[in-house]
């Protein structure tokens, strides 16, 4: 040996410890020996010391071999133990046979203490073969619980789960996929079975489609799909992920997981269904409306062309005037029906024009000089804060109806004898930019009329003309660029419009 061991000495006396030392160095043992007398001498030195072997005097009336083990065990110290015995009459049989089975490695008699070298050579190596054998066990059981575990795992799950290794033959399964594959195709699968080889003796098109799939996945391309069978009167849908194993970066078999997927399929296709006829519908809707908007323009036109005329002249008949000047009354609202109708229309018609950049400042600065002659006979206050968001792709048709509604109606509806002032902002806000609009008019009772503030023809302030348009159209055209509006409002203080549009860059078709 050229490496020193480290060796600790239970010794009652210093003469003991001299004998063994005297005995190593004729044994070309190469060590480092130091000895204790006990019990807190002892755990310094496991400590601080760490030996790699105990010799311990089974003469020590303190510490003597058995202590020492139960004291080792106690500790949680895996250190192997040879017990040097004392002189007769201690040694006899049964006290030797006891002192092994608590875990000594060896007991060397007084007539034997040359051999002490060679026991602790034989001791040191029996310990280190006993430590690989612990360790493997430990490695087994933990292997074995491990695999229990996946078992328990993979046989819970209501997912199909089964391996394959680059031949393509069957590792594992769970009972599921087994059963499964029983009911749909016909045949029992084993581990070691090629999957192909079933499958080509089911269906060859089949087979070719999965041996293609398979190939992808042993290149390295995890595959990802839904498949749908007829499976008596009616379709199931399975999802299928089939993933690469990889060992040191080298694809050695595939991990398969299927989820039957039918219920949440169908509930797709039912909803997929309602929408298309949901759009359908809505279309022919838009198409009568539109129709009829358009068929009832000339007549109407006729109607107030023929009134107009006959205001111009002299009827002698009173009752058939008043009759006149009401047809020419009816005709005149119902031509604004008409008109505010093809405005909704022209709003729900699908979106034509490209998506632009819309600098939220220079619309605003654009609404203010289309509105200039109003903003200072009334004296309003418009003031924006765009410092956090300013810009945002949209349509700009569509952006400057919306503020430009809304900053007509703080100014129609202001509080008398108080200036309106209107405070704009933007910011952004988890991916979508958030406007609010505030201005200090009259205010809506929204307890009274929270649910009504964007129906169409919905007035809630008569001392002011107005048609309950705008707000409806604001509504609309916010949601058609993909956004919401929220409403607060107190009457007397004023009211705030919330609204959030996506932030989304234009699609190349768009620009």
């Amino acid at each position: 040996m050229s490496v020193k061991i480290k060796i600790l000495h239970l010794a009652c006396q210093p003469d003991s410890t001299k004998i063994v030392e005297d005995v190593l160095a004729d044994g070309g043992i190469p060590c480092d020996l130091i000895s204790v007398n006990d019990e807190q001498s002892l755990t310094d030195a496991l400590n601080k010391f760490a030996p790699d072997i105990i010799l311990a005097d089974n003469t020590f009336p303190d510490l003597n071999t058995i202590k020492a083990l139960a004291y080792l065990k106690h500790n949680g110290f895996d250190i192997p133990v040879i017990s040097l015995a004392g002189p007769q009459p201690q040694n006899n049989l049964l006290a030797i046979v006891n002192i092994m089975k608590q875990g000594a490695y060896d007991y060397i008699l007084p007539e034997n203490i040359g051999s002490l070298s060679g026991a602790i050579a034989a001791t040191l190596k029996r310990h280190k073969i006993n430590q690989h054998l612990a360790l493997s066990e430990i490695h087994e059981q933990a292997l074995k619980i491990s695999e229990a575990n996946l078992s328990a795992i993979i046989e819970n799950t209501t997912d199909l789960v089964y391996s394959l290794d680059t031949d393509l033959k069957f590792i594992t399964f769970n009972q599921l996929f087994k059963n499964t594959i029983k009911a749909v195709y016909g045949f029992d699968i084993e581990q070691g079975v090629g999957i192909l080889d079933h499958l080509f003796g089911y269906n060859l098109q089949m087979a070719e489609k999965w041996r293609d799939i398979y190939a992808r996945a042993l290149n390295g391309e995890t595959q990802q799909f839904v498949n749908e069978y007829v499976f008596g009167d009616g379709k199931v849908y399975l999802s299928y992920s089939i993933n690469p194993i990889r060992e040191t970066g080298k694809v050695i078999g595939l991990s398969c997981f299927s989820r039957d997927i039918t219920s949440q399929r169908l509930l797709e296709i039912e909803r997929e269904k309602i929408t298309t006829d949901l759009l359908q519908r809505n279309n022919a809707l838009e198409q009568f409306t539109y129709i009829i908007s358009h068929n009832l323009r000339a007549p109407v036109a006729n109607i107030i062309g023929l009134t107009a005329y006959a205001n111009t002249i002299k009827i002698e008949d009173e009752e058939v005037g008043e009759i006149v000047k009401n047809i020419s009354l009816s005709a005149d609202k119902l031509d604004g029906v008409i008109s505010d109708l093809n405005q909704v229309l022209q709003v729900n018609k699908s979106i034509t024009e490209n998506i632009d950049l819309v600098v939220l400042p220079a619309l605003i600065q654009d609404i203010k000089f289309s509105v200039k002659n109003l903003i200072e006979k009334e004296q309003v206050s418009i003031i924006c804060d765009f410092d956090e968001s300013s810009e945002i792709y949209s349509l700009k048709s569509f952006m400057h109806s919306i503020f430009y509604n809304l900053i007509l109606n703080s100014i129609k509806y202001s509080q008398p004898d108080i200036s309106p002032i209107i405070n704009i902002s933007a910011k952004t806000i988890h991916g979508n930019m958030t406007i609010v609009y505030t201005d200090n008019g009259r205010g809506i009772d929204i307890s009274k009329y929270g649910n009504e503030i964007f129906g169409l023809y919905k007035r809630f302030d008569t001392s002011v003309d107005g048609k309950g348009i705008g707000l409806f159209m604001v509504k609309m055209q916010v949601e058609s660029l993909g956004g919401n509006i929220t409403v607060d409002s107190t009457i007397d203080k004023g009211t705030t419009f919330t609204i959030e549009f996506p932030l989304k860059q234009p699609d190349k078709a768009d620009v």
